[in-house]
């Protein structure tokens, strides 16, 4: 199976959905999710530096890379929508929270899976 980037962009629309797969991911994760977005929206499945290759690209890659590739991706977004909504994974869902906090008034909502916290209570 072949790991790519999935990109539709809809000029109409004032909303973009953003998928971030986690650190073992790839687009593929979200294969049944994307469907689901209505086609008046705009949709970007990000493909992470280094994922769905070998060994040696991902070794090549970094946590870095990868928070600046988010960054990178919402910023076009913001552009040209009002809205963004987010689907992460695991180490996706790190990032995700990340923008959420930097970004509060774009990031809508987010669907976050499988999320790597501990929460300690005593």
């Amino acid at each position: 199976m072949q790991h790519r980037e999935y990109c539709k962009l809809n000029p109409d629309s004032d909303t973009a959905f953003l998928f971030i797969h986690g650190i073992a991911g790839t687009p593929n994760h979200f294969k049944d999710f994307v469907p689901l977005v209505s086609g008046r929206y705009s949709v970007w499945n990000m493909l992470l530096d280094g994922h769905g290759k070998g060994v040696r690209e991902f070794s090549e890659s970094s946590m870095e890379k990868w928070k600046a590739q988010v960054d990178e991706k919402l910023a076009e977004l913001r552009q040209c929508h009002e809205n963004i909504i987010i689907a992460a994974h695991s180490m996706g869902t790190l990032f995700a929270l990340q923008q959420a906090v930097r970004c509060s008034d774009k990031i809508k909502a987010m669907f976050l899976l499988a999320v790597p916290l501990k929460l300690l209570i005593k």
